[in-house]
């Protein structure tokens, strides 16, 4: 995992290099902190030899657009390994991921900021949120479009829809965290990434413990 979301981000070329060090000792077997053991020097040299390139593919692609002026958001759509390295079996996101590493390495080379001059001095949400609720017609209104991407499956849409209602409600609508606790359930039932899931399942039982 080149960038976690709970970890200082690591040194992503320094890794891919430490990786090229390894091939030279030609190692016979090969036991990683978060994989199944590898035995034969072919199989392991190739597979150390594929993760340094996928590792260098996405600090190259991102370093590019970064320099294209590109904002952060926009790289994490775009960025993707190459048919050949997605392929691989250790090297499915099921414990990092490709946009996480791209979080990594931006904020590597551009810090905190991510281009949106909206987030330059960004405060308190609760205003925004209120506002949007208030142009919207009420917190029913923004539920009810949570609701309605819910049922589209759209559930990161509908995630971010119902905390702008449940902040701009002072938290008291008991039908917006309910609807909170679901799509955190469903957001954590579709994730291959072991540990987005443990944050949603996470997130969806402090979510029910707060529930009347």
């Amino acid at each position: 995992m080149l960038a976690s979301p709970g970890k200082p981000d690591r040194p992503v070329l320094e890794w891919a290099a430490s990786l090229d060090r390894m091939r030279q000792l030609h190692p016979a077997y090969l036991v990683g902190s978060h994989s199944r053991p590898l035995a034969g020097r072919d199989a392991i040299d190739q597979a150390l030899g594929n993760y340094a390139r996928a590792i260098r593919f996405v600090h190259d692609e991102t370093v590019k657009r970064i320099n294209d002026g590109e904002p952060l958001y926009q790289i994490r759509q775009e960025v993707r390994l190459p048919p050949d390295l997605a392929a691989q079996p250790y090297l499915q996101p099921v414990y990092g991921t490709v946009e996480w590493a791209v979080n990594g390495v931006f904020r590597q080379y551009t810090g905190w900021y991510d281009f949106d001059p909206a987030h330059l001095n960004g405060g308190d949400p609760v205003p925004l949120e209120r506002a949007l609720v208030e142009a919207a017609g009420g917190a029913d209104a923004i539920l009810q479009r949570a609701r309605k991407a819910a049922a589209e499956d759209q559930w990161q849409l509908a995630l971010e829809l119902v905390e702008v209602a449940i902040a701009a409600n002072n938290s008291g609508n008991g039908a917006a965290h309910r609807l909170r606790a679901e799509v955190l359930d469903r957001l954590a039932a579709q994730a291959a990434n072991g540990v987005a899931r443990n944050i949603y399942l996470e997130a969806a039982a402090e979510e029910r413990k707060s529930l009347p």
